[in-house]
C-alpha cells in the first residue's frame, strides 16, 4: 500500500542518492541471503517474534542507517530519507524508530502517504489511539485532493480499513478501485485490518 517515491520539487545531493542506493542495495543482498540467522544461543532469550527479528536484523539495519546518516548530512531538508529512515527501521521490526523518522519526514513535507506509514508504525508499536488519529488525517487529506492517483486511491482505501471504517472503505473500494485483483485484495482486508498490517510488517 504505502510507498514513498523520491519526487523531483527539491533535487537531493547527488551524493545522498548514492548513499541511499548502497543503503537499499545492502539491505536487498542481505536478505537474499540463505544464512541470516546468528547462533541459536543468541536467539534464546527472545520471547517474541519482534524480538526474534530485531536480534536478527540488527547489524544489517545499523550499518543502513549509517549510510542513510550520510545521505542526511548532504541533503538535511529533503523529505524522503527521513522516510528511508523509517522504512529500513521497520524492516527491522524496530517500530519505534520507525514511527520517529516518519514523523520527522513528515515535519519537512506533509504528505498523506507519510502519515499512513507513521500510523502503521504507530500501531506496530502498541501507540493505538495516535496510530488511529493518523488514519483520520490521511483519509481526511485524501478525501479533499481533486484528483487521486492509482497509489493515492490504495493508500486512501487502506488508512479508512485501518481507521476501522470497514462499510466507507468498501464504498471507497467500490468507486474508486478499478484494478481487479487490487479491489479483491482490499475488501478481503477489510475483514480482519490487524492481519492485513502484519502481512506488510512483522
Amino acid at each position: 500500500a504505502v510507498g514513498c517515491r523520491e519526487q523531483p520539487d527539491e533535487t537531493p545531493d547527488e551524493r545522498s542518492i548514492a548513499y541511499n542506493d548502497r543503503a537499499i542495495a545492502l539491505m536487498q543482498e542481505y536478505l537474499e541471503r540463505d544464512d541470516i540467522l546468528p547462533d541459536s544461543s543468541l536467539l534464546a532469550s527472545c520471547r517474541t517474534r519482534t524480538d526474534t527479528i530485531q536480534r536478527v536484523m540488527k547489524d544489517i539495519v545499523d550499518s543502513c542507517q549509517t549510510l542513510l546518516d550520510s545521505a542526511l548530512l548532504y541533503s538535511p531538508e529533503h523529505y524522503f530519507y527521513y522516510a528511508q529512515k523509517a522504512t529500513l527501521y521497520a524492516c527491522g521490526a524496530y517500530y519505534q524508530e520507525a514511527a520517529r523518522w516518519m514523523e520527522k519526514a513528515l515535519e519537512k513535507k506533509d504528505l498523506p502517504e507519510l502519515r499512513l506509514g507513521a500510523g502503521m508504525f504507530l500501531q506496530k508499536a502498541g501507540e493505538e489511539r495516535q496510530a488511529q488519529a493518523c488514519y483520520r488525517q490521511v483519509a481526511d487529506q485524501y478525501s479533499t485532493r481533486d484528483t487521486l492517483s492509482p497509489a493515492d486511491r490504495i493508500n486512501y482505501a487502506f488508512a479508512l480499513i485501518l481507521s476501522g471504517e470497514k462499510e466507507m472503505a468498501r464504498g471507497t473500494i467500490d468507486s474508486l478501485i478499478t484494478d481487479t485483483l487490487a479491489r479483491k485484495q482490499l475488501l478481503q482486508m477489510t475483514e480482519n485490518p490487524q492481519e492485513a498490517l502484519n502481512a506488510l510488517f512483522p
